[in-house]
């Protein structure tokens, strides 16, 4: 059995500065809390620290108020914070539940996952901080070109060096940056396997492909019936419901679960909920197999529907709160529904929760235009949130905003004689989407002066210096 991927976090120090080591060196915390993006192996992370520190796994939706405690000197590995952020998993606030249980059990010893875009920093950590007044943040960070080469015969049969050459060499922008995230390399090693080696531009064509080959069953005595296309869009409208529901689905009496033949056939217009579950989309439970995928069809079904007439307000009443915010459960759910959305309704929405956009769909697939509005939207976000990004240190996905088209744009921003916060928090966002895109010449000079004047952030020089 093949040894598990040992992976690097980053943690930011004291002094300001950053910090990179294995999480194994953080086994002596009191506690700590692992933020990654979705797919970024927290899970896998976990399951392996629990099993080293003989720790106790839960996920955060298992939690409930009935939930029978552990002992004070157990280590507890909390898995999906984000997943129950709305209190859409049994009754009253996520967070507020665990602490609850927590407390109960005498405060164990505490290892929390959550996604970056919906750990609310300070806030949440001062929650936490009467029980455990030392929270440290950890960053997991990408994986390394050989934690790549080492994962990548799990996946495919394809030589690795190979694999990782082919995609170095090809222009796509945003690929390559992708395969820091095991969950993305996966998908996209199967998805060129199945289409007998031929690489994918997009994270959004690596999620489409992804979603295909997980409806097609290989084995032809196990075919299911219907097209691929229905199968995609059932599963699609049950992960809609999934995530807006925030329960569990099922076709059969169940305790704790919505029986889907309870549900009026005019609500779904679901052509056959049982082939759809029995995809490779959902787990035998059927939960969704992970919670990128569900929401990448989810908004493909949600807006197909926007398509043929339902009205993008009533889609939004349900993704956004009071403040006219996105849920935070929902970030992703909102992200992906840009994307498949036709140009003409992406507009308004790119305004509502950029950051949330870029960390969890595509930017590729936006246009010239599309990227400018982004870029203000991030501006206008910074304008009025100086510290939008906090904890939020994910630099690759800003790659693709980073186009020959949008250079003349770029070096305005850097030109710009601005230097209070808000505009150095943008201008972070500028210098890590140049990081991380194809080389655009003629740009270097304008990041010059943001490497050099020492009255700046030291996160700001920093990704300056790199980009």
């Amino acid at each position: 059995m093949s040894q598990p991927i040992v992976r690097q976090v980053l943690r930011q120090t004291a002094e300001g500065g950053q910090d990179v080591a294995p999480l194994t060196d953080h086994r002596p915390a009191r506690a700590y809390v692992l933020l990654g993006d979705p797919g970024a192996g927290k899970t896998f992370s976990f399951e392996a620290e629990a099993a080293a520190c003989r720790g106790h796994y839960l996920r955060a939706s298992a939690i409930e108020d009935d939930e029978p405690p552990v002992t004070p000197t157990d280590t507890v590995f909390i898995d999906g914070l984000d997943e129950v952020r709305a209190g859409t998993a049994g009754t009253g606030d996520a967070l507020a539940r665990v602490v609850r249980w927590l407390r109960r059990s005498g405060t164990p010893r505490l290892r929390l996952s959550c996604r970056e875009a919906d750990w609310r920093g300070a806030a949440d950590a001062q929650r936490l901080s009467a029980l455990y007044p030392d929270l440290v943040e950890l960053h997991l960070q990408p994986l390394t070109r050989d934690d790549m080469l080492a994962l990548l015969p799990r996946w495919s049969s394809a030589d690795p060096e190979q694999f990782l050459q082919r995609a170095e060499r090809a222009e796509r922008a945003g690929l390559l940056p992708l395969f820091g995230n095991p969950f993305l390399l996966k998908l996209t090693a199967k998805a060129v396997g199945a289409r007998g080696g031929g690489f994918l531009a997009t994270r959004f064509d690596v999620y489409e492909a992804a979603c295909r080959d997980l409806v097609r069953e290989h084995n032809p005595e196990h075919q299911p019936g219907g097209s691929t296309e229905a199968i995609l869009r059932d599963a699609g409208l049950l992960c809609a419901l999934h995530l807006l529901a925030g329960c569990t689905l099922s076709v059969l009496p169940r305790p704790d679960t919505l029986d889907l033949r309870e549900l009026p056939p005019e609500l779904m217009g679901l052509a056959d909920a049982q082939t759809a579950l029995r995809s490779k989309v959902f787990t035998q439970a059927a939960e969704p197999i992970h919670r990128s995928i569900a929401e990448f069809l989810a908004a493909r079904a949600i807006a197909q529907r926007v398509k043929d007439g339902l009205p993008l307000e009533r889609v939004l009443a349900l993704l956004l709160g009071a403040d006219e915010r996105p849920v935070e459960a929902l970030r992703g759910l909102l992200a992906w529904l840009v994307c498949h959305l036709p140009h003409d309704s992406r507009h308004a929405l790119l305004r509502i929760d950029p950051l949330g956009f870029v960390l969890n769909a595509d930017p590729a697939r936006l246009s010239a235009d599309e990227t400018r509005r982004l870029w203000q939207a991030l501006a206008e976000r910074a304008k009025e949130n100086p510290w939008f990004r906090a904890g939020q240190w994910t630099s690759h996905p800003f790659g693709p905003l980073a186009k020959e088209a949008s250079k003349e744009l770029l070096i305005e921003f850097l030109a710009s004689p601005r230097r209070d916060p808000a505009y150095q928090a943008f201008l972070t966002c500028v210098a890590d989407a140049l990081q991380h895109a194809p080389i655009l010449t003629g740009i270097a000079a304008s990041l010059r002066p943001w490497v050099e004047d020492r009255s700046l952030g030291f996160d700001l020089r920093v990704a300056a210096y790199q980009a």
